[in-house]
């Protein structure tokens, strides 16, 4: 699996949408919405722009096999200028420990009643 791919923000996480950073990374993807990158989910896409950012280098299409290989254009000095300009002395990604995610589970009420927000499937019925 992809590093972005593996680290990708959960699309129901909560953004702060005054962050110029995200900002900036909203209108590419507007702009991105009529070509290949639109194949991206937009949380992957995310994560594969702040990877490009902080690393300088360009992460593979998401749904690249064996069968089929489609190269992306190389937007890794963009992502870096503006991770160099917003995100330094930073993190822009932030856990939180009143927000869990329980997708992958099954999971009494009670194990979750010290989280403000559950993503997940609903609580067990037994």
């Amino acid at each position: 699996m992809q590093l972005a791919t593996l680290h990708h923000i959960n699309g129901n996480s909560v953004y702060n949408a005054t962050d110029p950073l995200l900002i900036k990374m909203i209108g590419e993807m507007e702009r991105e919405s009529i070509g290949i990158f639109n194949a991206v989910p937009y949380d992957v896409r995310l994560s594969q722009m702040m990877f490009e950012g902080a690393g300088g280098e360009p992460c593979p299409f998401v749904f690249n096999s064996h069968r089929f290989f489609k190269k992306l254009p190389n937007k890794a000095d963009r992502f870096s200028k503006w991770w160099k300009e917003l995100a330094s002395g930073y993190d822009p990604v932030k856990e939180s420990s009143v927000i869990t995610n329980m997708g992958l589970m099954e999971y009494e009420e009670s194990e979750v009643e010290k989280y403000s927000i559950v993503h997940g499937k609903k609580a067990s019925n037994r």
